[in-house]
Formats: C-alpha cells, structure tokens, sequence
C-alpha cells in the first residue's frame, strides 16, 4: 500500500480540487454565425456538455471565479433576447439562470429611438484584489451610439460602476498594475460620433473636436473611479455627470460606413469602423521606483492605400511615440503626428 505524507496527500488534494474546478467554455458558430449555445468542458472530463442555449446569439463568453478558490461560473452577453435583457450568469451545477438588464431608457441626444442594447464583449478579472473575479461588460445600442462599460460585481448580481460612452466600443483588454501595484487600468477601443457636435446643438454643449461624423479612438479608465459620462461634455442627459478618464485619443480621420454616414474614406471592403484602431497590447514593464512606464500598440487594419500607417507606440497618456514600421517613411511619420490626437489626460481637457 502506498502511503502519503500529510503534506503529499494535501498537494495532492490541491491539484484535484483545481483540476475539478478548472472550467473552458464556448460559443457556438453555425455556418459563420453565432448561435445561442455555449459548450462547457468542466475538471477532467475531455468531453464537452452543452451547458444552455439561451435562444439569442451569443456574442461572449467569459469564466469567473466566484471566491478565489474555483468556484466558477459562466457569464454569457448576448445580443437582445425576449426582455431578459443580454448578460445572463449559469452556474455549472444546473442552478438557476439569472440575466441583467443593461438597459438604458434615458432619451440620447439624437437618437431617432430609445437603444436596444446589446452585449460586445464580457471579461472575468479580479480588479479589487479582494479575492473573486469581477466582471468587465461592454453593451452597446445596437442601431444608435450609446455605449456603457460597466464593472458588475457577480456575485451580488448588480453593477458597482458604469462609464457611458458617445459611440460604440468594441472590445477590451486590462493592464495590470497600470496605475500602481494591484491597481489595474482598464483599456477600451471603438469609436465616437459625436466629438463633431450634436445635430442641433445646445449652449452648453462643448464644440466639435473633428470634422468627420465617426473617429476611431483609444481610452484608459481607472475602474475605482469611471462613473460617469464620457466625452463629449454635456449636461443633456440627467443624472450623468462628466466621467473621470484617464486618457482618451482619437485618430482624426473619417470612419464612415456606419449608419449611413457620408464621409467617404472607409472602404467598402472594411465596414466596420470599431476595427479601424485596435490595441493589440500593453507592456508596462517593472521599475524600482513603482513607476510604470507603459506603451500601448495600436494597429490600423483598415490598410487604407496610400498613407497606410502601419502600427505606432503611444505612450501611457496615449501620445504617439513612434511608428513600428522598420524604416518608415516621412509620409507615415506625418500621419501619426498630424492625425493622431490626444484629447483628454489625467481627467483634463487637452482640446479644447
């Protein structure tokens, strides 16, 4: 008979619990499309389960751990379903199924009808350091602009913050310890259409900051404090004040071909202007001095003929830094830094 320590037999417990608790779950795409269910391979078991179909196709997918320990749970967004609103909570031990309702009944700024909201994106990560994942929701208007980016605390069921946002986002990623040690920054791209104006503006709202109906943009938010609104300034809407931004940038080109927008420099080929600028990393190496000297990637992928920029490093405040182009040429080096525009620092108006 084979015999274990106490010390053996407890690190043997350890890596079963964790294999147990271990949870990959999926999508389901038909014929390029998304379904309504999500797959679950839970411990061990190579196999997978179908863990529910919720009926509405579903745009993400995340795993959260409830406790620090691995109790986990799946988190699916969806796009809008028959009034159960679009972020469901499914527990893996065949429990009950609760949604949220992200939606929004205020009335926008010229929105021809109130947004039905959907999901774009859900992320699992502990942002408190208390131990338990929280979770990162973006949910967008699905035929108008408004946009919110809420922190939802998963195990109470209920929204701890929420930043609102003049255009679509589309995804997201966060940067550890950007802010400090264990204080992680959360970094956000898409698009906004009204840093133009408004279609009839008022005397309080602040002027246009670009020509072009839609501009992509880049933002970093502090989640300890992202209550608010976002860009541009306006009291039109009660019961929202100016949100805290870290940084915010945009890179002042069209990017049309959304809701039938007029400006012409959006190829047919690439209709979704939320890709134009993407993130596609962040490093933000370790100093002595606890100072974190980030850089984030961005990447045009539009490929727009013949200025075509490549990627360029920006720096924490989302200045550019330069071009990652090997040689690049004059004309390159002229784009970033005639069209590339930081707009807001540390909550501060740099535009005016």
């Amino acid at each position: 008979m084979l015999l274990l320590s106490q010390h053996e037999r407890h690190r043997a417990d350890r890596a079963e619990t964790k294999l147990q608790n271990s949870v990959v779950a999926r999508a389901e795409m038909a014929e390029g499309r998304p379904t309504g269910r999500v797959w679950a391979r839970v411990g061990d078991d190579p196999s997978e389960r179908l863990l529910v179909d919720l009926g509405s196709p579903v745009v993400d997918v995340a795993v959260a751990d409830l406790t620090g320990h691995g109790e986990k749970i799946v988190v699916i967004g969806t796009q809008p379903s028959d009034g159960r609103g679009c972020l469901f909570r499914i527990p893996l031990d065949g429990g009950e199924i609760r949604s949220l309702d992200l939606t929004d009944r205020r009335d926008w700024p010229d929105c021809r009808e109130r947004p039905i909201w959907s999901c774009e994106a859900v992320v699992a990560h502990n942002l408190d350091n208390v131990p338990g994942d929280e979770l990162i929701v973006i949910a967008s208007s699905m035929y108008e602009y408004p946009t919110r980016v809420s922190v939802i605390d998963p195990r109470k069921w209920e929204v701890r913050s929420t930043f609102w946002h003049f255009g679509r986002l589309s995804r997201l990623l966060v940067a550890p310890s950007f802010f400090g040690a264990g204080r992680d920054a959360i970094v956000l791209w898409g698009m906004n259409n009204k840093l133009d104006g408004f279609e009839r503006p008022q005397p309080d709202d602040a002027g246009p900051l670009t020509q072009h109906d839609i501009v992509s943009v880049v933002l970093i938010l502090d989640p300890q404090r992202m209550d608010g609104l976002g860009p541009p300034r306006t009291n039109r809407l009660p019961g929202l004040d100016p949100a805290y931004v870290y940084a915010y940038a945009f890179l002042d080109r069209a990017a049309g071909g959304w809701m039938g927008t007029d400006d012409p420099i959006q190829p047919p080929t690439h209709p979704d202007p939320r890709k134009r600028v993407a993130v596609t990393g962040v490093d933000c190496p370790p100093t002595s001095d606890g100072a974190l000297p980030c850089s984030l990637i961005l990447v045009n992928v539009n490929n727009l003929a013949p200025d075509y920029p490549g990627s360029a490093c920006v720096t924490r405040t989302l200045e550019y830094d330069h071009s990652l182009i090997a040689h690049p040429s004059e004309e390159v080096e002229q784009f970033w830094r005639g069209y590339w525009k930081p707009l807001i620092h540390d909550g501060q108006y740099l535009m005016q």
